[in-house]
């Protein structure tokens, strides 16, 4: 939890794969579980709502929360459900992808990889999440796993457009000055060349 808080802002896409409570009343038990055994009242392992919305998240462009009901929460008026979801936009971050019920680990990661790959590939995020479930359906043979219950969890909510990645703007950046760089060279020896032929005429 601490290396999470400190860290946090590091990141353009923050993924939370753990477990996750929610309650309908009681916003003091809504939060993310990152170490059970922990019972520090000040240092304990489970993250609050509160904890979540005092994090600095403006430079996020999505938060990923693979936990269970992290878009159930308190229905306050105005202002919709107080889940982690919201908490993650009222911190800052552009979009987040959330729960609407407890999510079966069987198949969750079916959906999450298949949506990374997406998302690479220049898709929106709404695209590319909606092309990850219709590629699980397509790829599931049992009929009791294509119930909406185990694919339909998943729901983005904030800022849709595309994410390029920033390893790939490094490596495209790479790419580019190498390019440049040989021409330079090349250019340079025809260049020179040109010298040489005038003085051998």
């Amino acid at each position: 939890k601490s290396f999470y808080k400190k860290n946090f802002s590091d990141f353009s896409i923050v993924h939370v794969a753990t477990h996750a409570f929610s309650d309908s009343i009681y916003t003091d038990n809504v939060g993310i579980v990152f170490d059970a055994d922990k019972t520090d009242s000040l240092n304990n392992g489970f993250l609050s709502l509160s904890e979540i919305a005092s994090l600095n998240a403006n430079g996020i462009k999505m938060v990923f929360l693979s936990a269970c009901n992290t878009g159930f929460g308190n229905l306050t008026y105005g202002e919709g459900p107080n889940s982690l979801a919201y908490s993650f936009l009222y911190a800052g971050a552009k979009s987040v992808v959330m729960t609407q019920w407890k999510i079966p680990d069987e198949t969750t990661p079916d959906i999450v990889i298949e949506f990374y790959r997406n998302l690479k590939k220049g898709q929106r995020k709404s695209e590319a999440l909606r092309n990850a479930k219709l590629t699980y359906l397509d790829n599931q043979e049992d009929p009791l796993k294509r119930h909406p219950y185990y694919w339909a969890g998943f729901v983005l909510i904030g800022d849709d457009s595309p994410i390029v990645f920033t390893s790939e703007r490094k490596y495209d950046r790479l790419i580019f000055w190498m390019i440049s760089i040989v021409t330079l060279l090349i250019m340079i020896q025809l260049v020179r060349r040109k010298g040489w032929i005038k003085q051998l005429k």
